[in-house]
């Protein structure tokens, strides 16, 4: 699972992961708030994926890469729009990984 930081460290998004009873990689996407002790589902990254790289760069966060299981590497790069609650295609890697 990648956890990503933003606002002033109040605040996480915990994207996709391994389900470690299945075997599966997830999609699922949290938002943490670390100041209530909340947890929010935002809209499920476009694949089950693990082991990804993901930034909050310019007041969004970009994922990419990641493993799939039984899919293998992946080259997908995302982008999480917060106001439409939406992940949106920005491309591929060269390299899947």
């Amino acid at each position: 699972m990648l956890y990503m930081y933003y606002t002033a460290y109040t605040k996480f998004i915990a994207v996709g992961g391994y389900d470690a009873v299945t075997g599966d990689s997830i999609a699922s996407v949290e938002l943490v708030d670390l100041s209530g002790s909340q947890r929010c589902a935002l809209a499920d990254y476009p694949a089950p994926t693990n082991d990804l790289t993901a930034a909050f760069v310019a007041g969004a966060v970009r994922a990419c890469g990641g493993y799939s299981m039984g899919v293998g590497n992946s080259g997908g790069c995302y982008m999480y729009d917060n106001a439409t609650n939406a992940w949106s295609s920005m491309g591929t890697m060269s390299v899947p990984r």
